[in-house]
């Protein structure tokens, strides 16, 4: 028998019309190139998993997991670049339309970098011809974190 559900899981319909993103001054999107960022978005994604008590796997165990998941690709990783090019957000999503990760770092939270890559997000996939995008949140996440997803048209889908 299984125990109650941890995550709700959330979708986006996208065949409404999307807002465009605003990029916070000084922040830039980026392209993922694992050899290049992969080390930034481990550092990043293990301070934002400590946050939630969640332990991420090692550098190496971590970048073997992301490069042979079936669902990876490069180019549905989307990086926000600030001063010095220094990595302050992600949105780690697969090529099916599910994000993955959304993660900023707690110095540069609460200027829209978040929004802006979720953002940017819905419309990757839309261009692409998916008719929504999914993701899961952790039903004790207070942190603003399921308002935000809730502010942008995501809707329950349930546990």
């Amino acid at each position: 028998m299984a125990g109650p559900a941890t995550f709700r899981r959330l979708t986006k319909y996208l065949s409404d019309p999307l807002e465009q993103p605003v990029w916070p001054e000084g922040i830039c999107l980026a392209t993922f190139d694992p050899e290049r960022d992969g080390d930034h978005v481990h550092a990043l994604l293990t301070q934002i998993y400590a946050e939630a008590s969640s332990p991420l796997p090692a550098l190496d165990a971590w970048r073997d997991w992301l490069l042979t998941d079936p669902d990876y690709a490069p180019d549905t990783i989307f990086l926000a670049r600030g001063p010095g090019k220094a990595l302050v957000g992600i949105c780690l999503c697969w090529k099916n339309a599910f994000i993955k990760d959304l993660a900023v770092a707690a110095s540069h939270r609460r200027h829209g970098i978040g929004k802006a890559l979720l953002l940017h997000s819905f419309a990757h996939f839309a261009q692409h011809g998916y008719e929504s995008v999914e993701l899961k949140v952790e039903i004790a996440n207070r942190s603003g974190a399921e308002r935000l997803y809730r502010s942008l048209g995501m809707t329950d889908m349930g546990r």
